[in-house]
């Protein structure tokens, strides 16, 4: 119990983060769906980077996608069984079956090798597009088979991820405009109120009341005009 209430407190960690960042409700959902896309893909290393560097070019939120790629740390003990998915779909696509891998953890393996060393190699990726659509059963050619079935999996959750965030944070935006709104009025008839507008920040409250402006016709001003006497 333990365990799970410290991964609830870190999730729930990360997603204040994100809910808090100083960015345009779309900026930031694109930068979550951005992290969310890299975040299934196989990459092992790299998926941090490659989601910042999208989001910048996408003009998306860069912290915001390298926040929702943590969120995958969540699942680690379940990477064999999503290898094992990607390599399934990878399969029904090139080769038009559904094969299960041998062994998912041997998968994961070759991955995890290939994706720090060769990745950055130009001849490596050529030969592992090359193997996707050989049979030749080799690493480069399951590695090609994850790659391509990781797209079918990340696409659409990073797409469908999009609209909630936008729509939830619109809505959360909304919530603090009327509150800050609603602290302002309150303020305002209340004496001595202040209402917090930023950190540190405190903005005075405008006084309850205000004095009449004195009657220029009445007897008290009268008397001190000239030749009121």
């Amino acid at each position: 119990m333990g365990l799970i209430k410290r991964i609830y407190q870190w999730v729930k960690g990360k997603c204040i983060h994100v809910f808090d960042l100083k960015d345009r409700p779309h900026a930031i959902a694109l930068g979550v769906s951005v992290g969310v896309f890299w975040g299934f893909t196989p990459f092992l290393g790299l998926k941090t980077l490659a989601a910042m560097a999208t989001a910048r070019l996408l003009k998306g939120n860069v912290i915001a996608a390298a926040v929702a790629v943590q969120m995958h740390d969540v699942a680690i003990p379940l990477t064999p069984v999503l290898l094992g998915l990607e390599y399934k779909i990878g399969h029904l696509l090139v080769h038009h079956q559904w094969k299960s891998a041998a062994n998912p953890q041997q998968l994961e393996n070759q991955f995890g090798a290939f994706s720090f060393g060769g990745l950055f190699h130009w001849h490596t990726l050529k030969a592992m597009f090359h193997s996707v659509f050989s049979n030749n059963g080799g690493g480069l050619h399951a590695v090609g088979l994850i790659t391509l079935g990781s797209l079918f999996v990340a696409g659409p959750l990073g797409i469908a991820t999009y609209w909630p965030m936008l729509g939830f944070l619109v809505r959360r935006n909304a919530r603090k405009a009327a509150k800050l709104e609603a602290d302002l009025l309150e303020a305002a008839v209340t004496p001595g109120g202040q209402v917090p507008v930023g950190e540190g920040i405190l903005l005075p409250s405008l006084p309850k009341t205000v004095p009449a402006t004195a009657d220029p016709g009445s007897s008290e001003n009268s008397e001190n005009l000239p030749g009121s006497h």
